[in-house]
């Protein structure tokens, strides 16, 4: 592992734990975990069926995520506190354009890090298992951003 950044106790106990719970619940496959890069920055952009998917992607990964969550979950001091723990920042998604979180996303990637979003979020009652429609430009423009775009799907 090449990534030197400094993880959580909180991170490496969450990620023990669940890896224990996927070997018991789920069949897990990895395809394309080469094509993240050791070093340097990237944004991982994933579909989003449940809350099972940030999990699902972070703990594979020989990287510590730095995923984009929605300001609610913030709410309880427990929840908010584990969720800085893992990287985790907030973003409120009632204005067009949170500007604190774009500032975050964008200092993560100056410092080589990689920034998890969720683009095409479609989880809830009624809606889990449907993918919706991905927005262009859902973080940066091409053009703008100087990092890797590494696209993440979960098949059903």
């Amino acid at each position: 592992m090449k990534d030197t950044e400094k993880k959580s106790w909180v991170y490496y106990v969450a990620i023990f734990l669940v890896k224990i719970w996927y070997a018991i619940m789920f069949r897990v496959e990895i395809i394309g975990k080469e094509n993240i890069p050791e070093t340097g920055n990237g944004v991982i952009c994933s579909n989003h069926y449940s809350n099972y998917d940030p999990v699902s992607t972070a703990i594979y990964l020989d990287r510590l995520p730095h995923y984009i969550a929605k300001k609610e979950l913030f709410k309880n001091k427990l929840f908010s506190w584990v969720l800085d723990q893992l990287g985790v920042f907030p973003i409120d998604r009632k204005v067009s354009m949170d500007m604190k979180a774009v500032k975050t996303a964008i200092k993560l990637l100056k410092e080589g890090k990689i920034v998890g979003i969720f683009a095409v979020a479609e989880t809830g009652k009624g809606r889990r298992g449907r993918c919706g429609k991905g927005r262009r430009g859902a973080f940066c423009d091409e053009g703008k951003c100087t990092c890797d775009s590494l696209r993440h799907q979960r098949h059903l």
